[in-house]
């Protein structure tokens, strides 16, 4: 009889042990079965809306959302506080879900994300999972990840030398910039610069297809390059054109238009190329040579297509003048354009005597540029 009562409390036990197993691997049965994430509104939350479906008992849990590049190096993880999980379909919004940490690796990429809340342009890897304080094997790794791809439209624009100068040293420095961060996605990203001669009847996108490249650096990290005295020196007398290109994978996504100058010759004689306008004057100015003012001025703003400025001399009277494009092929006199216009005052022909002038000029908006010039 105790034999009896012995076996029936054993098998009592075990049934209640099987139950309990069986209702811990019930509770655990998840599916992440959609996860809507928009690289162009990464919040401070860092989560997506996601549907998770339970076909177990509720429970609660913590969501977590990185974001990884396509080298799987994690750029940002977000931990959300525990939410309740009920049977069924769970549709989540991430406007109701509190954040309990968020941390961001320590690069250039992650800051963007940080400070910009959204994804710069290249690939990557976003992961949501359902954390559980159930064993793993039974909540199935409740876990969504899907490939992300950005592609955004940023312009690459040289700076110096301008496209047409003429300059006077074989070992220029090269500058240019462009409007999306300067970051990197991943070890395949690449920013490089190539430079070549430009040859009689040429022009610059043909010679830098055709001609043996005199410079190239892979991998440039700054806006600015000295062409280097290793590097074959640049001849007086001869021009060259040069460009930035960005590549990933080795594939060109994106690069600058191809600009060209010309290394002076030393009985030549050198045009002052360029005075930059500034919007208040300081003890600076531009001095005249061969009777020329070549100045610079940069429209940010949509142009109708006129220069409005003043000359004035030194009793602040108007003097009439009228420029030329420097760096376009418009013959109209004054004529203006969005971006960066280059232009040519000729002093003979305004007989303008010896002294110091002011040069005003007004962009779209109204707002004031000035340059100071002094004519010997």
């Amino acid at each position: 009889m105790i034999k009896n009562d012995n076996m029936r409390s054993i098998i009592k036990y075990l049934f209640v042990l099987a139950f309990i197993i069986t209702s811990g691997y019930s509770k655990a049965q998840l599916t992440i079965q959609n996860v809507s994430f928009n690289g162009e509104d990464v919040s401070n939350s860092g989560v997506s809306n996601i549907i998770v479906f339970n076909s177990g008992n509720e429970f609660t849990s913590s969501i977590e959302a990185v974001i990884y590049n396509s080298d799987r190096f994690e750029l940002m993880k977000a931990v959300t506080q525990p939410i309740q999980f009920k049977n069924g379909l769970n549709s989540i919004s991430r406007q109701k879900l509190s954040l309990n940490n968020i941390n961001y690796a320590n690069n250039d990429v992650a800051k963007y994300i940080h400070d910009f809340h959204r994804l710069p342009s290249g690939n990557y890897i976003y992961c949501v999972r359902v954390l559980s304080s159930i064993d793993v094997e039974a909540t199935g790794g409740a876990e969504f990840c899907d490939e992300v791809s950005m592609e955004r439209d940023f312009s690459m624009n040289l700076v110096s030398p301008f496209d047409g100068d003429e300059i006077e040293t074989s070992y220029p420095l090269l500058v240019w910039s462009h409007t999306e961060p300067f970051i990197r996605n991943n070890t395949s990203d690449d920013y490089y610069i190539q430079l070549t001669e430009l040859l009689d009847g040429q022009n610059p996108e043909t010679a830098l297809s055709l001609n043996r490249v005199l410079f190239t650096k892979n991998n440039i990290s700054s806006h600015s390059i000295l062409y280097p005295v290793s590097a074959a020196k640049l001849e007086e007398g001869k021009s060259y054109c040069w460009k930035v290109v960005k590549s990933v994978n080795g594939k060109i996504v994106n690069q600058s238009e191809v600009w060209k100058f010309k290394i002076s010759g030393t009985n030549q004689p050198k045009d002052h190329k360029y005075g930059m306008m500034s919007k208040q004057l300081n003890a600076s100015f531009y001095t005249c040579k061969n009777g020329k003012v070549f100045f610079r001025f940069d429209e940010a703003y949509t142009s109708k297509g006129k220069l409005n400025l003043k000359l004035k001399d030194a009793g602040n009277k108007d003097v009439i003048a009228s420029v030329k494009s420097d760096n376009r092929e418009e013959t109209e006199l004054n004529y203006k354009a969005t971006g960066s216009n280059a232009y040519l005052l000729d002093v003979d022909e305004l007989h303008l005597k010896a002294g110091f002038y002011i040069l005003e000029v007004l962009n779209e908006k109204k707002d004031k540029y000035l340059l100071k010039i002094k004519i010997e």
